[in-house]
């Protein structure tokens, strides 16, 4: 119900894990409005809503969910939460080693590589974002002490048909 407090409680906790060095962790939250032609691969997310609109037309609420995430994504602006952070070591790994933290994050549903000793070791929390997005759609991105640099946008849709046949599964 209060998503604020969740999406700022998950962000920082993830921050303070990942805190490098003795300085303190800054985590700014920026809210930006960008032109919808700076989102990489819109076209293709316009498309997932509309195909996910399709597919469940026999619940007009999610019809109405995914026409209007749509219409939000086709818009010549879109409204985005920027939550970064300062003195941390990133999120480590790649899209292909499953053990560290990037895979956990991007790739993986209900699962962690966090250790014990760390907050938020179930894989739960990085739920948080979607749930406060119009459009069920986060954009991550790091830079990490390996010196590594990472994109990936995530959406949490329904499964739907893609343009092959083929079902898609929930995340695309």
């Amino acid at each position: 119900g209060n998503l604020d407090r969740f999406i700022a409680r998950e962000a920082i906790q993830n921050s303070l894990d990942a805190r490098e060095g003795k300085k303190p962790v800054l985590v700014k939250f920026s809210l930006l409005e960008l032109r919808s032609t700076e989102i990489p691969d819109i076209s293709t997310l316009v498309d997932a809503f509309k195909r996910c609109a399709s597919y469940c037309n026999n619940d007009p609420k999610a019809v109405a969910y995914f026409e209007r995430a749509a219409r939000l994504a086709k818009a010549k602006t879109v409204k985005v939460l920027r939550i970064s952070d300062f003195n941390t070591s990133g999120v480590p790994g790649s899209d292909t080693d499953r053990r560290k933290n990037w895979y956990s994050l991007v790739r993986s549903m209900g699962s962690s590589s966090k250790s014990g000793g760390e907050g938020g070791s179930f894989g739960i929390g990085k739920n948080a974002p979607f749930a406060a997005s119009q459009m069920r759609t986060v954009l991550y991105s790091t830079f990490n002490s390996d010196n590594e640099h990472a994109f990936q946008g995530v959406a949490k849709l329904v499964s739907h048909k893609r343009s092959n046949g083929d079902v898609a599964q929930a995340t695309v």
